[in-house]
């Protein structure tokens, strides 16, 4: 899968941070990012490929959560600066901590209230992969970010299916 990044202005840094994994058996959040106290954190874009094991669909979930999840095993995958305005004095890291987990988390965070009067949970519908390269899949919500200000706000892929799976994807953000 080929990662592709569009820069949007604002004179932002632009990150990214990707990851290659086999979801549990029975997935919950397995792909988060957290803000920061440091920065604002814009996330523009969630980008994946995923093939279920079992039949039948499974879906993928966008879930703004007000506490980071607990327990479970996660790594996390490295933020890597794309776009560096010119306005900076040094190239800055990301403060953003982005979590892919393989084993799905023991305990949830809580569910944010709507957002601007709706709640921003988006769901994408996947098939069980047939012959070939699974289907590649994006909630992009770069005319509109979601805003993360805090350690406490957290934005997760969450699998609504008792089904294992390989994911392949990346989330992309910048930082004020």
């Amino acid at each position: 899968m080929a990662q592709e990044v569009a820069i949007v202005g604002q004179g932002l840094p632009y990150y990214s941070a990707a990851a290659r994994f086999q979801l549990s058996a029975t997935p919950t959040d397995f792909f988060t990012i957290t803000g920061s106290s440091e920065r604002v954190v814009y996330v523009r874009k969630f980008v994946f490929a995923t093939s279920f094991a079992a039949p039948g669909q499974a879906s993928i979930v966008v879930i703004r959560r007000t506490t980071a999840n607990t327990g479970g095993t996660s790594t996390a995958q490295a933020g890597v600066l794309h776009a560096y305005p010119g306005g900076l004095s040094v190239p800055q890291s990301a403060v953003a901590v982005v979590r892919a987990y393989t084993v799905e988390p023991a305990a949830l965070g809580a569910v944010t209230a709507p957002l601007g009067g709706t709640l921003r949970a988006m769901t994408k519908n996947i098939d069980v992969a047939g012959p070939g390269s699974p289907p590649e899949w994006e909630f992009d919500f770069s005319a509109e970010p979601i805003v993360l200000r805090s350690p406490s706000d957290v934005l997760a892929l969450n699998a609504v299916a008792a089904a294992s799976a390989f994911f392949e994807g990346w989330v992309e953000w910048q930082e004020r």
